[in-house]
């Protein structure tokens, strides 16, 4: 399968469109039609160049990763649905949310700014974030970026 088909199937999951790619993996926009939803499935490139064991290492911290952001619950982080690994290549499957490109929203709105946050690079063609005032970021995104709140010393 060349790099631009996409795959048919993940799982049980019906893959419809490629959402983003970038240098650690592909996430695809895709249907689960058990529960008849749509879902977004970030998959993880198993050719990145590590050895065997560093790969294994990789995958576990990735599963932990999965594990841990499946507990959070908050309005503006997408909810975590499933985590497999297919052919020795891991997945998320995780809430998909209709939206914009951030590169777009940003073309729109201008780039936020507030004095005292740490800015980090991002893809900007990458997932795709609500368009409101709050975005919902996947859960291992949210914790890249770190803030200090009003208060703190």
């Amino acid at each position: 399968m060349s790099s631009r088909e996409l795959p048919p199937f993940i799982a049980r999951y019906e893959i419809q469109a490629t959402l983003g790619q970038g240098a650690m993996g592909t996430v695809y926009r895709a249907r689960d039609p058990q529960l008849d939803r749509m879902v977004a499935i970030k998959t993880v490139r198993n050719d990145l160049g590590l050895s065997e064991e560093n790969f294994a290492a990789f995958k576990m911290r990735f599963f932990q990763e999965a594990k841990a952001a499946g507990r959070l619950n908050h309005p503006n982080i997408v909810a975590f649905y499933d985590v497999m690994e297919v052919e020795h290549t891991p997945y998320i499957v995780m809430e998909y949310v209709e939206s914009d490109t951030l590169a777009n929203l940003i073309k729109a709105r201008g780039a936020p700014h507030r004095p005292g946050r740490r800015h980090h690079a991002t893809d900007l063609s990458g997932p795709r974030l609500r368009a409101r005032p709050w975005h919902r970021a996947p859960r291992h995104q949210a914790r890249q970026y770190p803030h200090r709140h009003e208060g703190a010393r």
